[in-house]
């Protein structure tokens, strides 16, 4: 009895370590194939960017969130600190583009949110302007049109609630920038 035991038990310790090989190898398969893949999507995505005539230096999956948390007058809004920079490049100067909003997540009125734009220096490039005030392009909100000077552009979008907006609970608006030539 105590034979059978031991060889159930040997034989049992003799699968652990083939198991514990197939577990280390499929793991190591799929993490190989998992960076070969997103290394083959980060080529192709930059190859894409590479050949396009205006290239928008951020992020483009970049979800940009404000609250209603804090509301604010035009004035405060418009000198404050709190604002999102971005480049657009171009290999050559005089090219025409425009500035798109795309909504990802909107719980509050368009007419209460507000955005100013200045460049690099914080010259006004636009008042600023509602939401609801913007004109659609396709699924896209046309936020500013222009022309690239230079080769690279600094821009400062500045977001807000307005203080006209009235609730019981804080709502949030997302949204991400689009760069159009």
């Amino acid at each position: 009895m105590a034979r059978k035991k031991y060889k159930k038990r040997k034989k049992q310790k003799s699968l652990i370590f083939p198991s514990l090989l197939l577990i280390m190898l499929l793991i190591s398969v799929i993490f190989t194939s998992k960076l070969v893949f997103s290394d083959i999507t980060n080529n192709i995505s930059i190859n894409k960017r590479e050949k396009a005539t205006i290239v928008y230096t951020n992020q483009s999956d970049e979800v940009i969130t404000i609250s209603s948390d804090v509301l604010l007058d035009d004035n405060l809004s418009i000198s404050s600190d709190n604002k999102y920079s971005f480049n657009i490049k171009t290999k050559n100067n005089n090219k025409n583009y425009s500035i798109k909003i795309v909504k990802v997540n909107s719980q509050i009125d368009d007419k209460y949110i507000k955005f100013y734009l200045t460049d690099s220096n914080d010259k006004k490039l636009m008042k600023p302007t509602r939401l609801s005030e913007l004109k659609y392009d396709n699924d896209n909100l046309i936020l500013y049109n222009g022309v690239l000077k230079k080769n690279k552009e600094k821009f400062n979008l500045r977001v807000w609630v307005s203080n006209e907006f009235k609730a019981t609970k804080v709502k949030n608006f997302s949204f991400k920038i689009y760069i159009e030539n």
